[in-house]
C-alpha cells in the first residue's frame, strides 16, 4: 500500500495519511459505473433533484465543518472558504435552472413528419478537481453530470483529498448511490489511469495546461471521448479612466491577490493607459498591496491572503519572480515578510514595460503581477492579446465605447466592465479559448458538457 500526506500549508503539518487506490481497484470502480449507470439515468429525474437538494441542505447544516476543512487543507482564510461553500450550495439550483434553460428537449412539426431534438447523458464520466477551489469546481461538473444522470468517477486533487473524501461521503448521506459516483485517491498516475481507461466516455478537468497538454495526448487515439478542459489564463486588466481611484484600487487588488493569487482568473498583467487620470494611480495600487495582512487563517484580524499551496508552488513562484528579474524587469514591490513557517509569500510587482514581448507566455500560479504602460487604448488592446491564453480580461474605464472596443477586440471568455478579472459569475459560461480551454465551458455551461444531442424524425404515417 501507498500513502501520501495532506499538508496543512500555514503550519507545514500532515493533516491526514491518505492511501492511494490501487489502479486494480479503479477498474473495479469504473466496472461498477458502467454496470450501474444505466439504472441512475432511468430513473425520474425528480428523484435526483430531489437527492442533490437534500445535498445542499446537508452542506448547509454542515458549512462550518466543510468551511473549516477548506481553510485547514488550502490555507484559505475563513471569509473565503465560506464564500466558496456559499456558492456550492448555491451550484444545486443553479444546475437545475442551466438544465431548463439549455436542454428543453425541443420539436417542430412538419406535413408528413415530427421533428425532435433531445439530450441523453454520456455515461461514465471522471471529473478532475482542482486545489484552488476543491468544493466549489469539482461540484461544478460534479452536480450536473449526476443531474443528468451519468456516473462519476472522482479524483480530487492530491493537495486536498480531504476536502474531497468530505463532500463525496456527503453527497452519499444525501442519497447518491455509491456505485454511480466513486472517489480515486492520488497523483498524476491514478489521474493518467482514469483518462486513458476505454470504459470512461468523457474527461472533465480543471487545472493546468501541461496536465491539458498530457491528457489530449493520452486521448489522442480515442477521439470519441467527450473531453473538457479549463486550463488557466494570463490575464489583463487595462485602466484608463475612473471617477474613485480608492474603488479602482480595491478592484486591482482583489484581480491580483484573491486566494493569493491561486485563481485561473487572477489579474497577471496591469495594463496602464498613461493619462493624467491613471499617474498617480500605481503609487496608490503598491501601497495598499503593502498593507495587506498576509498570514494564517487563525489570526485575528483575518488576512486578507493565506499561504500558498505547497513547497513547490513557492518554490515556482520565487523562480519566476527571478527570471522576470533576469529579463530586465523593473521591480516596483518585492516579496519582502519571512515566515516561521508554512508556505506564505507576499506580492511581487515588476514592471515590463519595455521587455513584455519577451517574458515568458505562462500561468504563474501565485501574486505575481506584471505591469505595462501603454499610450492609448489601441495599444493597450494589443497588449492584452500579447499572449496564447484566453480566459478573461476586465477594462476599468468610464467610456461605454471603450468596453465595446475591447470586448469585440480582446481575444478571451470572459471580458469584464469595471470589475476584477475574477469577478466570474455562476450565471453565465466560464472558459476561455486558445490555452485557456477547449470550448467547453464550465459554470452554467457545465451541463452541456454532460450530455449529447439526439435528433430523431419520426414518420407521421404507419408504413
Amino acid at each position: 500500500m501507498t500513502f501520501f500526506e495532506s499538508i496543512n500549508p500555514c503550519t507545514q503539518e500532515c493533516i491526514d495519511s491518505i492511501q492511494e487506490t490501487p489502479l486494480n481497484t479503479i477498474d473495479s470502480y469504473v466496472d461498477l459505473a458502467v454496470s450501474s449507470w444505466h439504472a441512475w439515468k432511468s430513473r425520474h429525474l425528480s428523484d435526483r433533484v430531489t437527492i442533490l437538494h437534500s445535498f445542499a441542505k446537508l452542506l448547509e447544516q454542515k458549512k462550518k465543518t466543510c468551511i473549516d476543512l477548506i481553510s485547514q487543507e488550502t490555507g484559505k482564510p475563513f471569509w473565503e472558504a465560506t464564500l466558496e461553500v456559499n456558492a456550492a450550495i448555491a451550484k444545486v439550483m443553479l444546475s437545475l435552472q442551466a438544465y431548463h434553460d439549455r436542454l428543453n428537449k425541443v420539436s417542430y412539426e412538419t406535413n408528413d413528419a415530427h421533428l425532435e431534438v433531445a439530450y441523453k447523458p454520456i455515461g461514465v464520466l471522471t471529473v478532475l478537481g482542482p486545489f484552488n477551489f476543491p468544493v466549489l469546481l469539482p461540484l461544478g461538473h460534479i452536480i450536473p453530470a449526476l443531474l443528468v444522470g451519468n456516473a462519476v468517477v472522482f479524483k480530487p486533487s492530491e493537495y486536498t483529498s480531504v476536502v474531497g473524501q468530505w463532500i463525496i461521503k456527503l453527497l452519499y448521506e444525501a442519497g447518491v448511490p455509491s456505485e454511480v459516483l466513486s472517489m480515486v485517491l492520488g497523483g498524476g498516475a491514478q489521474g493518467a489511469y482514469l483518462v486513458a481507461h476505454p470504459k470512461i466516455q468523457g474527461v472533465l478537468f480543471t487545472g493546468g495546461y501541461q496536465t491539458a497538454v498530457a491528457i489530449s495526448k493520452s486521448l489522442a487515439e480515442t477521439p470519441e471521448k467527450m473531453l473538457a478542459l479549463e486550463c488557466g489564463g494570463n490575464n489583463p486588466l487595462i485602466v484608463s479612466s475612473f471617477n474613485d481611484q480608492d474603488t479602482v484600487v480595491d478592484c486591482l487588488v482583489k484581480s491580483a491577490f484573491l486566494t493569493t493569487g491561486q485563481r485561473c482568473t487572477s489579474m497577471r498583467r496591469l495594463i496602464i493607459i498613461k493619462n493624467s487620470n491613471t499617474r498617480s494611480l500605481l503609487d496608490h495600487f503598491i501601497k495598499q498591496v503593502g498593507a495587506l495582512r498576509v498570514g494564517s487563517m487563525l489570526e485575528n484580524p483575518e488576512p486578507f491572503m493565506g499561504p500558498l499551496i505547497s513547497e513547490k508552488a513557492k518554490e515556482q513562484f520565487f523562480n519566476s519572480a527571478s527570471k522576470m528579474k533576469a529579463l530586465g524587469a523593473h521591480t516596483l514591490y518585492e516579496s519582502h515578510a519571512t515566515f516561521d513557517r508554512g508556505f506564505f509569500v507576499t506580492p511581487v510587482i515588476v514592471d515590463v514595460s519595455h521587455c513584455y514581448k519577451t517574458v515568458p507566455d505562462i500561468e504563474c500560479f501565485g501574486p505575481l503581477l506584471h505591469v505595462i504602460h501603454v499610450d492609448s487604448l489601441d495599444e493597450a488592446i494589443d497588449v492584452a492579446n500579447h499572449t496564447t491564453y484566453g480566459l478573461s480580461a476586465s477594462l476599468i474605464s468610464t467610456n461605454a465605447q471603450e468596453f465595446d472596443r475591447v470586448f469585440n477586440s480582446v481575444n478571451a471568455g470572459i471580458i469584464n466592465w469595471n470589475k476584477p478579472t475574477n469577478g466570474a459569475s455562476s450565471q453565465l459560461p466560464f472558459g476561455g479559448i486558445g490555452k485557456s480551454g477547449n470550448f467547453r465551458p464550465a459554470g452554467y455551461f457545465a451541463v452541456d458538457s454532460c450530455v449529447y444531442p439526439v435528433a430523431s424524425v419520426r414518420n407521421k404515417q404507419v408504413l
